[in-house]
């Protein structure tokens, strides 16, 4: 699976950090009102859409409460992190993060911790 994201020209660095889990960086950069999805569209981690107002939202992903049934049935158990930076003059519409940046919104970034297939950590930004 690795090698696989590396070759990908959106992927940036790609490291296996044991248990199953994987460090990864991406920047992409695409054409206004263009959506995109980490992984993909149907097997989606997060994504960034833009919505009908010209405002984007960034959110992380939800299983449907089938999936999440059957995880908590076999007792498996989900968990990450989401990190979001947003670029300097956009404007927080509505968000769910547990921390947000730090002096005046300039160090760090939006964080959701996801210890639960429940989660539904999202960001709404105007640029």
């Amino acid at each position: 699976m690795e090698g696989q994201m590396k070759s990908e020209n959106d992927y940036k660095k790609v490291r296996y950090t044991g248990n199953g889990r994987y460090k990864v960086f991406v920047e992409k950069k695409g054409l206004p009102g263009e959506n995109y999805y980490f992984m993909s569209k149907d097997a989606k981690i997060f994504s960034v859409e833009s919505l009908n107002n010209g405002s984007l939202k960034i959110s992380g992903i939800r299983p449907s409460d089938e999936i999440i049934e059957q995880l908590r049935t076999i007792g498996a158990k989900m968990s990450g992190k989401l990190n979001v930076s947003v670029p300097w003059g956009a404007k927080i519409v509505q968000h769910n993060a547990q921390r947000e940046p730090f002096f005046f919104g300039l160090f760090g970034a939006y964080t959701w911790e996801i210890n639960d297939p429940d989660a539904d950590p999202f960001i709404v930004i105007e640029l």
